[in-house]
């Protein structure tokens, strides 16, 4: 049995009137209660061209004059009827350039955060310099950050301190230098043109795996080495219960910088930098380059770089505090720093102790 149709073949004739006035086929739709499907193919059987109408010159004048006020195209389309699709050719045809796509935001972020250097931007153009990446495909560079899925909480902080609601999406990732094993993962991704630009005075750059340098002035900020650590540092006690401390990189100049800077605030004593060769199953064929600090130096970094400090990753903070706590439980003193004193460090680190 056929389907009845669902207009009277007067309404069909008042449709047609009504079309040829103006009205669209959506506003139709609503009108008689049908779809928009049944109002164009009702249209169509009785030869009525349901095709978008070229728009007035005056309609297009009028589009004009509103994207160059607060509009945006979804705006226009709106008000007109039409598909946003169309209006933005139209604008096209005219030579209006569009506005930027920042302008369409629909999260928050606070894109200033980089522009004044602080102890908490440092920090965080710290942890970007090591685990964050930066693209630059226009019109939209992209600023992301991946965590481990233990460290959620540190994102989540990152996330605050941008003054964004961005979600945060999980995922599962290759481990950095294990082949073959995944790890679960958070992730969070923002956009804006600017912000990469002012992490680029810094030396937060796409492609920097192999030629990071901190500069701008961050590399003086304890904070930011502070991030460095926190992003690809190593914190820890021996098996024989001597604290050290590690940095990795694929950029000697980076490690190199880490290096004097640490010295340049007092810590002494054996460190070293190791070039590491990739091995037969590595997953990088670059040399990596490892400045790793002795048991007091490493003590005399840890002190300088994570005492009484925010923010800090949560799990190396407490790391340095039993760093710090085992290094007084064996009397052992760090080497005379300039600007630290291991009475304040010991008293940060007694919440181990106790």
């Amino acid at each position: 049995m056929a389907t009845p149709y669902l207009l009277t073949d007067s309404q069909i004739q008042e449709m047609v009137a009504l079309h040829a006035a103006g009205f669209f086929m959506d506003e139709l739709a609503v009108h008689y209660g049908v779809s928009a499907s049944t109002v164009r193919t009702r249209l169509q059987e009785v030869g009525v061209y349901t095709g978008h109408p070229k728009r007035p010159l005056e309609c297009v004048d009028e589009w004009v004059e509103l994207y160059n006020t607060d509009f945006t195209l979804a705006d226009i389309a709106v008000y007109a009827g039409v598909g946003k699709d169309m209006v933005r050719k139209a604008l096209m045809r005219r030579g209006v350039a569009r506005k930027p796509h920042g302008y369409y935001r629909t999260c928050t972020l606070r894109e200033d955060v980089f522009d004044v250097l602080t102890d908490e931007s440092a920090y965080w153009i710290g942890i970007l310099a090591t685990d964050g990446c930066v693209g630059n495909t226009r019109p939209w560079n992209v600023i992301s950050l991946n965590f481990k899925l233990s460290d959620l909480d540190h994102l989540l902080l990152f996330r605050d301190f941008l003054g964004s609601n961005h979600t945060i999406s999980f995922t599962t990732l290759p481990h950095p230098t294990i082949p073959g094993k995944m790890v679960k993962a958070c992730h969070l991704q923002v956009h804006s043109t600017h912000m990469t630009e002012a992490l680029a005075q810094y030396g937060v750059v796409p492609r920097k795996t192999f030629t990071l340098t901190a500069k701008g002035g961050v590399e003086k900020f304890r904070s930011y080495w502070r991030g460095v650590y926190d992003g690809d540092g190593t914190l820890g006690i021996t098996r024989g219960g001597w604290p050290f401390c590690s940095l990795k990189s694929a950029s000697e100049a980076f490690v190199i910088q880490c290096r004097d800077f640490l010295h340049a605030n007092g810590v002494r004593g054996d460190q070293c930098i190791i070039v590491e060769h990739p091995g037969k199953n590595s997953l990088s064929k670059h040399d990596k380059y490892i400045f790793r600090l002795g048991t007091r130096p490493a003590l005399d970094a840890v002190a300088l770089l994570y005492t009484d400090s925010v923010p800090a990753l949560a799990r190396k903070s407490q790391c340095a505090r039993t760093m710090l706590s085992r290094g007084i439980n064996k009397e052992l003193h760090g080497t005379i720093r300039t600007n630290w004193y291991d009475s304040k460090a010991a008293a940060w680190a007694e919440q181990v102790i106790n």
